[in-house]
């Protein structure tokens, strides 16, 4: 069977790899912080969900889960993020959609909207009851 979950092997530097696009990075402080915070992020280890492997990991998805949608983009981990939202134990994606400007309930399944938009997978995190 096939690893449901994988290392995410990239160096996340796009901000600052970038810098002209961000006006509070033309500050050499602000840049050097943010420099320091990359190589925080880039210090941990992060996993991801292949959206291969979405309908395997369906049963463990919960309502209000964060989900990260993954990037082939160099020095980027995630270019959007939603929330999981179960319609009759199916997962769908609850967003601020950036093409109607409202948040929305998507109308296909969270796996048909990543093939959709050729997302390589998701990162996952999860509130803890405290």
């Amino acid at each position: 069977m096939a690893q449901i979950y994988r290392k995410l092997n990239k160096k996340i530097n796009f901000m600052t790899g970038h810098r002209e696009s961000y006006p509070p990075l033309k500050s050499d402080e602000n840049f050097n912080k943010f420099k320091k915070v990359e190589k925080e992020i880039n210090a941990r280890v992060y996993y991801y969900v292949p959206t291969e492997m979405i309908p395997k990991i369906e049963d463990k998805l919960e309502d209000g889960d964060i989900i990260g949608l993954g990037t082939t983009i160099e020095g980027l981990d995630v270019t959007h993020t939603g929330y999981i939202y179960k319609i009759k134990g199916i997962s769908h994606m609850l967003n601020a959609s950036s093409k109607t400007g409202y948040v929305e309930i998507s109308d296909c399944t969270l796996y048909d909207y990543l093939i959709s938009v050729e997302k390589p997978g998701i990162i996952v995190a999860r509130a803890l009851d405290i």
